[in-house]
């Protein structure tokens, strides 16, 4: 990795290169690797995993690759895959919390307005 940025304060290291059509960006966070090293570990001392398994999961714990045909600056890809997240975390909401994953509605617009409403709750319990 040669480069780095800050993201939300956590040292972010980064390095891009191109292949072929596509350039691959590549990420280490330490945050989410520290807790992948410990899950290695305990799940090593435990006999779940064996020895090969183990070093290989272990060179990628908290790395990151992303294949895109976009030509961009690495810290704007990365937000770009952060930012899906809040979009997930919302789905999972509507479909869990608030349980709108059955549809009985027919029409689009219907579909569309109760998504809205919901989103509008979300919107203010996220404040």
């Amino acid at each position: 990795m040669d480069e780095h940025f800050f993201y939300r304060e956590r040292l972010i290291k980064c390095s891009k290169n191109r292949w072929s059509v596509f350039y691959l960006y590549a990420y280490e966070d330490n945050d989410p690797k520290n807790e992948e090293e410990r899950i290695l570990y305990k799940e090593k001392d435990e006999n779940k995993i064996e020895y090969n398994e183990f070093m290989e999961r272990l060179s990628r714990a908290g790395r990151n690759l992303i294949i895109s045909n976009l030509n961009k600056n690495k810290e704007e890809i990365f937000k770009m895959y952060k930012s899906k997240d809040v979009v997930e975390k919302y789905f999972d909401i509507v479909k869990n919390i608030l349980r709108s994953d059955v549809m009985y509605l027919r029409a689009d617009y219907s579909v569309f307005a109760i998504y809205l409403y919901h989103f509008y709750i979300f919107k203010d319990i996220a404040k």
